[in-house]
Formats: C-alpha cells, sequence, structure tokens
C-alpha cells in the first residue's frame, strides 16, 4: 500500500459548478471526462486516502503536536518555532495559525474526495462489483475517519456528505458533535458491511488500505467516546474474537519501519523514505515527498562531533517520564533519558546514546528512525499508528469496566502489561477492587502504552467530559482555560468564506 498514494487528480477532482464554463478542453480532466474505468476509480480513492499524510491529516505533523503538546505528555524545547508551539500551548492568537488552517483544511480535503468517490465512482456501472463495493467502503471509512478527527480537534464542525453542487452549498452551519457521532457510526456501519477483512489483505500489495476490522474498530472507539458502553464493548468484542490481531512480540517494533503494517496494527498512515524530493507532506505535489516528517521535527540531535539533522522541536515531559514504573520496557523503547540504554546511529553508523545526545533533558524514540536518514529531505518511512490492537484491548475493558466491573476488565489489561513482561494488576501501587481503581488503571496504561501516539489527549478530553478527571490536573500548564481550550478555535479564513459558521467556544 506504501507505493500506491498517489496525489496527482485534485485538478480532476474540483466542484461541478466549473462544468459553467462554456468551453472545455477535450485533453484536459475534469469530473465529467475522468470516471471512466477502473483505474479511474482506483486512483479517485488512493486520492482520499493521501490527506492522510498531509501536514494537518491524522497522520500529519501539526495534528501531532497539537495533541501531543496540549496533552501535557511533550513541553517545547528552545527550538521549537513559535507557530508550531502555538498549536499546543494555549497562549491565545491562534485562529489565524496557517498551521491550524492546514489541520482544518487538509482533512475537509479528505472529506471531499471521499464524497466524489461515494458520487461518480458509485455510478459507474462498468466495474468489477466487489471491487465496486470495496471502494464504496474505503470511501465511507475514510470519511467517517475524517469527521472524526474533525470534531475531535475542533469540537462542533459542518458534517458534509455530498458534494457541493452552487456557492451556497458552501454555507454551512456546525453539526453538534453528539449528531456528528453518530453520523460517523453511520458511516463506519456501511464501511463494516463492504470492506474486505484484513487477512484478505496479508501478502498482497494491499496491505494498509482500510479493512473490515479496522472500520469495527473505530465505531467501537467513536461509540466509547459518544459514551455508549455496551455498543463499543459488542464492537470490539469482534475485533478481539476475529483473531485476525495480536499484539507484536516486541513493543519497540510497533514504532520502526519493520513494523509497518504488522499483525497488531489495525489502520496506520503509509509513509515512504523519497530523498531527493522537496520537503512537504501536502501529498498533491506530484514531485513532494511522501516520507514522515514527524521524525525530522521530534527526533534528537546528535553531538558535535556525529550530527543526527533532527531539529528536536519537542521533549517528552518531566510527568511523561516519571509514569513509568520500575522496570517498564515501555519506557526504553520510548523515550531517550538519564539512565537509559536506548541509541541512536547517526548516517555514518556511529552509535550515540543519552550522554552524546544535544538534548535539554529527555528525547522521543518512539518513531524515531534506528538510524539517521540521508538525503534531503530527512523524511521518514515509518509510518504513523491510528490505531493498533492494544488501543483496542484497552478500550474494550474500559468499556467493560464500566458495564460489569474490574473482573471483566483486568484480563484485557493484562494482555497488554504481559506483553512486556510487566506484573499483571492488582500491583502494590494500583489495586483493582472497585471500578475507580481499575480507571485509574486504565489512565495510566494508555499514558504509558500509548505515548507521543497523539490519543491522550482526546482521552482527556472525553474523561473529563464525563466527569471522570480533572483534565487540567494532567496538561498542567497554567494558561490552559477548561472552559474552551478543550477545542482548537475554528481558523478565521474559514468564519470569514462560511458565514454559515459561528466561532467555537475556543476565542483563539
Amino acid at each position: 500500500m506504501k507505493t500506491l498514494f498517489i496525489y496527482i487528480i485534485t485538478a480532476c477532482l474540483f466542484l461541478v459548478s466549473c462544468n459553467e464554463l462554456e468551453l472545455e478542453n477535450p485533453n484536459s480532466l475534469n469530473q465529467g471526462n475522468f470516471y471512466r474505468t477502473e483505474d479511474d476509480a482506483i486512483l479517485a480513492v488512493n486520492a482520499a486516502y493521501s490527506a492522510l499524510q498531509k501536514r494537518g491529516g491524522p497522520g500529519g505533523v501539526f495534528t501531532w503536536y497539537a495533541n501531543i503538546l496540549r496533552s501535557g505528555e511533550s513541553v517545547r524545547t528552545a527550538n521549537t518555532p513559535a507557530p508550531v508551539a502555538a498549536l499546543g500551548d494555549f497562549s491565545g492568537g491562534l485562529s489565524g495559525s496557517t498551521n491550524l488552517l492546514f489541520i482544518y483544511r487538509h482533512v475537509y480535503d479528505g472529506v471531499y474526495r471521499c464524497n466524489a468517490v461515494l458520487t461518480f465512482v458509485a455510478a459507474m456501472d462498468n466495474l468489477n462489483e466487489d471491487l465496486k463495493t470495496r471502494m464504496m467502503g474505503e470511501a465511507y471509512f475514510l470519511r467517517g475517519l475524517y469527521h472524526f478527527h474533525l470534531t475531535t480537534m475542533f469540537g462542533d464542525v459542518p458534517y458534509v456528505d455530498r458534494l457541493a453542487e452552487d456557492d451556497e452549498d458552501f454555507q454551512i452551519p456546525a453539526t453538534p458533535r453528539t449528531e456528528i457521532l453518530q453520523r460517523i457510526a453511520g458511516d463506519l456501519r456501511a464501511a463494516k458491511d463492504r470492506l474486505p477483512s484484513v487477512t484478505e489483505y496479508r501478502g498482497t500489495d494491499e496491505l494498509g488500505r482500510a479493512s473490515r476490522g479496522a472500520a469495527t474498530a473505530l465505531l467501537g472507539k467513536v461509540y466509547l467516546y459518544a459514551g455508549q458502553y455496551q455498543q463499543a464493548a459488542d464492537q470490539f468484542r469482534e475485533v478481539y474474537e476475529s483473531s485476525e490481531y495480536m499484539l507484536n512480540a516486541d513493543y519497540r517494533e510497533n514504532f520502526i519501519e519493520a513494523g509497518d503494517n504488522n499483525m497488531e496494527s489495525i489502520f496506520e498512515v503509509q509513509f515512504e523514505n523519497t530523498p531527493g524530493r522537496p520537503w512537504g507532506q501536502d501529498g498533491d505535489n506530484p514531485q513532494a515527498s511522501e516520507g514522515n516528517i514527524f521524525t525530522r521535527f521530534t527526533g534528537a540531535s546528535g553531538s558535535d562531533t556525529n550530527p543526527i539533522p533532527y531539529w528536536y522541536n519537542m521533549q517528552p515531559s518531566e510527568q511523561t517520564v516519571n509514569e513509568y514504573e520500575a522496570d517498564d520496557p515501555r519506557k526504553n523503547a520510548t523515550l531517550f533519558y538519564p539512565g537509559g540504554t536506548a541509541t541512536i546511529l547517526t548516517t555514518e553508523g556511529v552509535e550515540l546514546n543519552y550522554d552524546s545526545l544535544s538534548i535539554e533533558d529527555y528525547a522521543w524514540r518512539k518513531f524515531i528512525p534506528e538510524q539517521a536518514y540521508t538525503g534531503d529531505p530527512l523524511n521518514s518511512p515509518i509510518n504513523m499508528d491510528i490505531i493498533r490492537y492494544a488501543d483496542v484491548l484497552l478500550m474494550y475493558a474500559e468499556a467493560l469496566n464500566e458495564i460489569s466491573g474490574p473482573s471483566a476488565a483486568l484480563p484485557l489489561i493484562n494482555e497488554v502489561r504481559t506483553r512486556v513482561n510487566m506484573p499483571g494488576y492488582p500491583t502494590p501501587g494500583f489495586p483493582a477492587s472497585s471500578p475507580d481503581d481499575v480507571f485509574r488503571i486504565i489512565v495510566h496504561e494508555r499514558r504509558v502504552e500509548l505515548a507521543c501516539e497523539a490519543i491522550f489527549w482526546n482521552d482527556l478530553v472525553r474523561w473529563d467530559n464525563a466527569g471522570k478527571l480533572d483534565m487540567a490536573t494532567y496538561v498542567n500548564n497554567p494558561s490552559f482555560n477548561i472552559n474552551f481550550h478543550k477545542v482548537l478555535p475554528i481558523p478565521e479564513p474559514e468564519l470569514s468564506t462560511n458565514l454559515a459558521m459561528e466561532p467555537n467556544e475556543n476565542p483563539g
């Protein structure tokens, strides 16, 4: 799947209103003449995936920075550019930010492409029916994922499920978040009915596309966010009982190139290293790199004599470092820290440890290649996880804890613990006699198991909304205001263009 992401058809997926031109160049692509062959349909579906890679997309560097910095998992360094820091430091003045606009527009670009597939590919009558069914499932899945991303980032946003036909169709009021979640669930149910199992993809070039298991897992997550615990548990049970996924024996392997699309992966954003192409991660420039630039933004710099050309724009917070229990191997797999044994190779193959790195206190190791890549840009081929099996086990445990209490939840949590040879719960530091005890365990496990995966911020928001905890104690930032900082502000250019939209609770 890594080689299937394409970025060439934005120009041909423009609005139907463009057909008002009196003359049409027969050699140019447009909606009227593009959707003719099976290859055209496949290109259209691949284009819907490409928004995942963009800087503001679900796998994009600005999305991950916003969530990891806001959650208190990470803090800025002396190297952090102000526009990047503004995504996560609650300092205000963000609504006019170009980086914020990327997050909003890049994802709606993905929504638009899904709607194009669901309109034009659906109308094609010369396709293999099984392939057509799969492509419809992929579009429903991606449309649901993109809207889930939008509502977790911005709260109430327009839910867009059709192509615009005239200028008035661009004036769309925000849909309440509760309704968005239910509409996402509808898209994901439609995807489940159409997508093949991941087993059918394994061993083929199609591995990495949306599967029935991915739609089921994401549907469970949506129900969990909506507080519908039984419905969530039902979906997670399907994934669990499918036996199509398992925990990878080596936790660290989930975050290096060798572990891309492994048995623990349920859905991840695909990247590949393309040295010599211009820096980008915008997906639509045919010359842009399809590499993962999170590495370059986040990786630790080397020593003066053995440099590693990463920018070290954020570092793990002391809270994150201290959350790990003694002897938890996930700490060494995730972080560079004093006393840790993690190493990294320079481009020349020189091995550096913590003491040899140019860092302030700590550095992230997760998603950083074992050896620095050469060339310009230094874009990594390591995929970014959207949802993996360990995440599903912990969410399944959370749902069951709400329904049935500790006895149902603990075995699932302990599967995650056993994988890294940590003792099962209860432990001396974590009793497990009540649902509240188990919830505390779940918070801890999600912090250490899923650290630096852009998940914990959304966990904090939903738990705070449900009255389960006070997220301010985790965010640990005096500028954080619980009344409006749970969402990012709607970008000012969008409010100027879509007059039916109103600012959300975050004034910017």
